[in-house]
């Protein structure tokens, strides 16, 4: 029995520190799910590297990498991932060439590169589109509209940079009507390719909305 005992007791060692490492080990890719790199690592790191120029509030060339909706919304020029081809996603292609972010801002590492295309190669998956809302929205008017409808100039009464404005509208009614998009003056002028006004697109460096955004 003494004899035993040692190997008895090292067994049992060895199953308590096993049944440890299996309890505290980080949970596997199917573990956290489809989506589970972008949700702890990929959104992070866009808000950390790309949020200043591709934000909400400031979604230059009409790219915000800061949400699943702006990824999939892409740029003006087009979509920015490519699922099926991730080498030649214009997002990857980018940030491999060191032309994004510009020049003055912090650099991805190779790590971080090399964690995107991972990313990417498991198909860029994202959260399920949510309902949309105001910070949709919002950066689009900012963007397309608020030139000639916003601080500096309220033409024809019309502040477009908050929801308040819109519900409000300016000399000719509500530019949106909640529930109603077929009555709501802002969609009608949109559609109809009268705003932005087609005379001042070039003037106020303004370009009509893309149909994603419609």
């Amino acid at each position: 029995m003494r004899t035993i005992l040692p190997y008895l007791l090292g067994a049992l060692f060895t199953c308590v520190v096993v049944a440890g490492w299996s309890s505290a080990a980080p949970p596997s890719k199917d573990a956290e799910g489809a989506t589970g790199l972008y949700e702890t690592r990929i959104r992070g790191l866009l808000m950390k590297r790309c949020a200043q120029c591709h934000g909400p509030e400031r979604g230059q060339a009409g790219l915000d990498l800061t949400t699943p909706e702006g990824l999939r919304r892409g740029a003006e020029t087009g979509p920015v991932l490519s699922p099926d081809q991730p080498s030649e996603s214009r997002l990857y292609q980018v940030i491999r060439d060191r032309r994004m972010p510009p020049k003055g801002a912090g650099k991805l590492t190779r790590a971080e590169i090399g964690l995107i295309l991972k990313w990417m190669e498991q198909g860029a998956p994202l959260p399920a589109a949510a309902r949309l809302n105001q910070h949709d929205v919002l950066p689009i008017m900012r963007l397309r509209c608020t030139v000639c409808h916003g601080n500096r100039r309220q033409e024809a009464g019309l502040d477009l940079r908050t929801v308040e404005g819109m519900l409000k509208g300016g000399k000719s009614g509500p530019a949106i009507v909640a529930g109603k998009p077929e009555e709501s003056l802002v969609l009608k002028m949109v559609r109809a390719g009268k705003m932005p006004p087609p005379r001042q697109v070039v003037s106020v460096s303004v370009k009509p909305m893309a149909p994603e955004e419609i």
